[in-house]
């Protein structure tokens, strides 16, 4: 991502993170939760609604027309579909979902999450965040995103689906879709950081193989060999491919 992107965040973090530190000094349970929480316990029964924080205002960036929310989804489309200068191995799954022939995910189905998402963050940022967690460090990292614009959000969230397929995958199975709009500039930061870490470990792998210990490589490698296995990732490794685009599906008159 971006160095810009990322310095113009880390202060609006920096001021987000203040403001979380006050709210978790607080008395009780609903303020330290958020803006305008409630926690209601009735016969037993017990429930956690409100807003958690709200946006700047007055946001000029949010679309507001057909056809500026249309440009947002094809942006976001566009960059699920991009398989060029991507984190991701160019394993057989990665060919198979996002290689230039796919058809793991058809044009209707990321035109639908790609509308999801901009309905999500236009819901965001103009009634604020009502998305429950229990994990208080995941609601405090969502929290972190309260002084970004949409315009900032949006962007972040493009580059960090242009660069992650994974995290495209996540999206499209909703096993992170919350996560990954609620602060794409983290998830952007981790996937980075566990790229290069990958990147570390094939490198001393390298080096293993042309040094005096043959028996530790074996041992890696049938480690490496049962984790894919057990995870269900293919073995095989396939080569680089070019991004094509996808035809927006056709509405029915």
């Amino acid at each position: 991502m971006p160095q810009t992107v990322f310095t113009k965040f880390a202060s609006k973090k920096k001021r987000a993170n203040l403001v979380i530190k006050k709210q978790g000094a607080r008395s009780s349970l609903a303020q330290r939760l958020g803006h305008d929480v409630r926690v209601v316990c009735t016969d037993g029964r017990v429930s956690i609604e409100g807003v958690y924080w709200y946006p700047p205002r007055n946001d000029l960036s949010i679309p507001s027309s057909y056809q500026a929310k249309l440009a947002c989804v094809q942006t976001l489309v566009a960059a699920m579909c991009n398989n060029q200068g991507v984190k991701d191995k160019p394993s057989t799954g990665f060919l198979n979902r996002w290689g230039n022939d796919a058809n793991h995910y058809t044009p209707e189905e990321l035109y639908a999450c790609g509308w999801e998402m901009v309905d999500f963050m236009v819901d965001l940022h103009t009634k604020g965040w009502t998305q429950k967690t229990y994990d208080h460090k995941l609601r405090e990292q969502w929290q972190q995103t309260m002084f970004s614009t949409f315009e900032e959000r949006f962007e972040a969230l493009v580059l960090l689906l242009a660069r992650s397929k994974r995290t495209c995958d996540d999206i499209m199975k909703r096993e992170r879709f919350y996560t990954a709009i609620g602060n794409p500039w983290e998830i952007e930061g981790r996937s980075s950081s566990n790229s290069k870490s990958n990147g570390d470990k094939g490198k001393k792998l390298k080096i293993l193989t042309n040094g005096e210990h043959p028996e530790i490589v074996e041992q890696v490698k049938r480690l490496s060999a049962a984790k894919r296995k057990r995870e269900g990732e293919p073995e095989d490794v396939a080569r680089p491919c070019t991004a094509r685009p996808r035809k927006q599906p056709r509405t029915r008159k």
